[in-house]
């Protein structure tokens, strides 16, 4: 007879694990017209299908989205949000590019 025992724990990946998120304020104008950019680089081993805001992708391992995203705002604004899903929303984040308005 023989007896075997073990042990472990199952941890979840978190978006932090998956995705590698950087996004930055690159103007924000007198008009109240906001430059961000955006990148998303898939740190993972596996395709991770992503949605930022209405924008769907594909993001194979290694790959890296880029885009600078202009959007007026409110001219007291002191944020902009963006929302981002993946795999079937096991991520669910809101990237926020916090800045001061611009002076009047």
């Amino acid at each position: 007879m023989s007896e075997t025992e073990s042990h472990g724990k199952v941890v979840n990946a978190t978006t932090k694990d998956l995705l590698d998120i950087d996004a930055d304020l690159l103007s924000f104008d007198a008009a109240c017209v906001t430059n961000i950019e955006i990148k998303i680089k898939n740190i993972a081993d596996v395709e991770i299908p992503i949605k930022l805001d209405e924008k769907k992708l594909q993001l194979s391992p290694g790959e890296l989205f880029s885009e600078v995203v202009t959007r007026k705002v409110s001219c007291e604004a002191e944020q902009v949000n963006f929302h981002l899903i993946g795999f079937n929303s096991f991520i669910d984040e809101i990237i926020i590019v916090s800045f001061d308005p611009p002076p009047t």
